[in-house]
């Protein structure tokens, strides 16, 4: 039985790393050092490793484009995504952020960055004085409209062998890895 499993995991690495090219040389290595390992895993693994920092070197320069820093851009596409009239309270900002802070010290310093740019605005709520929202001003609001159309332009470029068919299929599956990892991280905390 080990042996099929064996040899089954070896024409997967094949398979795989055949389809692939050169770049993943990596994949028939693994199976060379370590044959337990299940390929599948180890290539869906090192792919999601190698994918963020190539994403984020493409999404660095679009960012230095504006101006901005990939926190003040989550913090005005946040703003921008709560819709008119573009504001929050501070205290929702953490939450609807796409990379959500475990400190309010932390959104803090996003927002005075991001006032200090003439891009937001803070004033307390008229309901209750002891909460700030925080809103963008028409500078924030236009350079969060077009923040969004180049990150949309960048991931056209990447998406662009991609059918309908498979946007919808690659999304699907990265939510239900992120539900994964996300349970998986309640599991070690609790």
């Amino acid at each position: 039985m080990q042996r099929k499993t064996a040899a089954k995991r070896k024409v997967v690495t094949r398979r795989l790393s055949r389809r692939d090219g050169a770049p993943e040389s990596w994949l028939s290595r693994w199976y060379a050092v370590r044959p337990d390992i299940d390929p599948l895993g180890i290539a869906i693994l090192g792919r999601i490793i190698r994918l963020g920092p190539a994403f984020e070197s493409h999404r660095a320069a679009v960012l230095a484009s504006l101006g901005l820093t990939p926190e003040i851009s989550d913090l005005i596409i946040s703003l921008l995504r709560s819709g008119p009239p573009h504001e929050l309270p501070a205290g929702s900002l953490s939450p609807e952020s796409t990379f959500p802070l475990s400190t309010s010290g932390g959104m803090t310093y996003r927002v005075d960055s991001a006032e200090k740019l003439g891009l937001v605005n803070r004033r307390h709520d008229d309901r209750d004085r002891r909460s700030v929202i925080v809103s963008l001003t028409k500078k924030g609001l236009d350079l969060a409209n077009r923040d969004v159309d180049m990150h949309m332009e960048l991931v056209a470029r990447f998406l662009g062998e991609f059918s309908n068919g498979d946007r919808s299929t690659l999304a699907q599956l990265l939510q239900r890895l992120l539900k994964g990892l996300e349970a998986a991280s309640i599991r070690l905390i609790c």
